[in-house]
């Protein structure tokens, strides 16, 4: 299932690569995500 989200977001981000903010954000979300499934 994340490797599906992460796929998406990647072609999303290789469509928009100058939205530095949303790179961010990603980045963010992989780390709390990656919490959140680790203790599911």
């Amino acid at each position: 299932m994340i490797d599906r989200v992460r796929e998406l977001i990647t072609e999303f981000l290789l469509l928009h690569p100058f939205d530095k903010h949303l790179v961010c954000f990603v980045e963010e979300f992989y780390k709390h995500y990656d919490l959140i499934t680790h203790f599911m």
